[in-house]
């Protein structure tokens, strides 16, 4: 907190008294009733420390190149493997208090500056996810000529937290302030003395590490029993209305089935998702 009050003004409470019979005039009884204390409030002295800038987060890794390949059982070694995830910065620590000098006897409470936070460690980047491979094939033996390594890209780290900075420390924590009215020598003349407080300034709060960045998904495998490539889908198509009239549209899409054990079909070794499409037919 820089240059505020942090200790509550005492509830100034005012009570009015009704009788129960208003006299003519319609007049009120409200005496005023106030703390003794209302006016004592704490200020601050000296600067807090300023927090701690937080880590720039990571940048993702990129995900690996989605390929088709047509195979005739000649060696095929392919690598779409997605890139890792760079590591988040790590937070700044918190700035040092300047403590200056506690004032004297003043007729206030006081608070000494608070240390700085430090900062959040930055996010580490996600990794890359693997690319997809399309094989387009005659004999399905030839798939085990192929290697694949689409594997997910390392996260990286998270960043560390800054240290928070301590705050500063009260020379004097307790003195008295002798206040005089009136007249010396006189009936009216009175003093009083008032204790007054000077508290700690607050530590700096440490900053939070930094997640770390998830790892990229392994690539897919798709397979097709053909010699030519697929034609995209075409499952929608726009017009206007006037164009419906008696005329024919041709909408397509390629129906897969799913399967599992993608690795048995490739070369030994291959890293890929286990799960793959195998092209049914052409809708």
């Amino acid at each position: 907190m820089h240059n505020g009050f942090r200790s509550k003004l005492p509830l100034l409470l005012t009570f009015c008294l009704f009788t129960s019979f208003l006299p003519a005039s319609g007049s009120v009884l409200c005496p005023a009733v106030a703390s003794d204390e209302y006016y004592k409030v704490a200020r601050n002295y000296g600067r807090d420390g300023r927090r701690g800038t937080d880590g720039r987060s990571g940048r993702d890794g990129g995900s690996g190149e989605n390929q088709n390949i047509f195979v005739n059982g000649s060696p095929v070694n392919l690598d779409l493997s997605g890139k890792d995830g760079e590591d988040g910065e790590d937070g700044e620590h918190g700035d040092q208090p300047d403590c200056g000098y506690q004032p004297g006897r003043v007729s206030h409470d006081i608070n000494a500056p608070n240390g700085g936070s430090g900062g959040n460690g930055g996010k580490g980047g996600d990794g890359g996810n693997g690319g997809s491979l399309t094989v387009y094939y005659n004999n399905l033996t030839d798939l085990r000529n192929v290697s694949v390594r689409a594997t997910g890209g390392e996260g990286g780290r998270g960043g560390r937290g800054g240290k928070g900075t301590e705050g500063c420390k009260c020379h004097r924590r307790r003195w008295e302030v002798k206040t005089c009215k009136g007249t010396p020598g006189s009936p009216d003349y009175k003093c009083t003395e008032k204790v007054y407080r000077c508290s700690d300034g607050n530590d700096g709060r440490d900053g939070s590490d930094g997640s770390d960045g998830r790892q990229g998904r392994l690539g897919t495998l798709s397979i097709v029993n053909s010699k030519e490539a697929l034609a995209a889908d075409t499952p929608t198509v726009q017009l206007a209305i006037s164009e419906l009239t008696n005329k024919q549209f041709n909408l397509s899409k390629n129906k897969w089935n799913q399967r599992m054990g993608a690795a048995s079909l490739l070369a030994p070794g291959s890293a890929i998702a286990d799960d793959y499409r195998e092209f049914e037919q052409r809708l």
